[in-house]
């Protein structure tokens, strides 16, 4: 089983969680016929991984925010991206992730 940290950059907005639901549900339909478990890291809420190895690879997710928005936790989020990066873990970006 592969293990997908689920870096969430994010909350839907709530007119648009009826849909698919949030950033969570989402990923875990895009997977759901594969063999794969997620770890949802709210790093937008201040959360972080333990570990670099609490997951086989990292995704970055959207946001509503621009990665030149002054909030306090996209520093970390970058940090973040650099810290995955050095380590050579691998790692997809969508969106406000890639831009990270």
């Amino acid at each position: 089983m592969t293990t997908i940290g689920l870096l969430r950059m994010d909350d839907l907005p709530e007119h648009a969680l009826h849909v698919r639901g949030d950033y969570p549900d989402l990923y875990a339909e895009l997977f759901a016929a594969e063999d794969v478990a997620l770890v949802d890291i709210p790093v937008h809420r201040g959360d972080g991984p333990a570990s670099l190895d609490d997951a086989d690879v990292w995704v970055f997710t959207g946001s509503r925010h621009s990665v030149y928005d002054d909030v306090p936790w996209i520093a970390d989020a970058l940090a973040l991206v650099g810290e995955v990066l050095d380590a050579e873990r691998p790692a997809v970006g969508v969106c406000f992730g890639h831009q990270l």
